[in-house]
């Protein structure tokens, strides 16, 4: 039995070493395709619509995007406050993935 619990905490140390390594290899290959969208301020954007038309009851033949957009906030992680282009702030922050 006491042997059986010191070949125990070797198979532990494998199993997390080789859960590091696969971890390591996920993360090299999400960065090597991942698309990274980045924003200044005063940039003009177009905004996903069916973010908004899930609230107001979407039709199928309605438009794929909203705007153009003014870019007025980097609020850092890809997230970004917009402005409408007579200057009105749109509500909420958004993320570069939706714009």
């Amino acid at each position: 039995m006491r042997l059986n619990l010191d070949l125990l905490k070797g198979e532990r140390e494998k199993t997390i070493i080789r859960v590091a390594s696969c971890q390591q290899q996920l993360k090299s290959y999400y960065e090597k395709r991942a698309k990274v969208r980045q924003f200044q301020p005063s940039d003009l954007v177009l905004r996903k619509a069916f973010i908004t038309a899930l609230r107001q009851g979407s039709k199928e033949m309605n438009p794929n995007w909203e705007g153009p957009y003014v870019i007025s906030q980097s609020r850092g992680r890809g997230s970004y406050t917009l402005d409408a282009t007579n200057g009105k702030e749109i509500p909420r922050q958004w993320n570069a993935h939706h714009l």
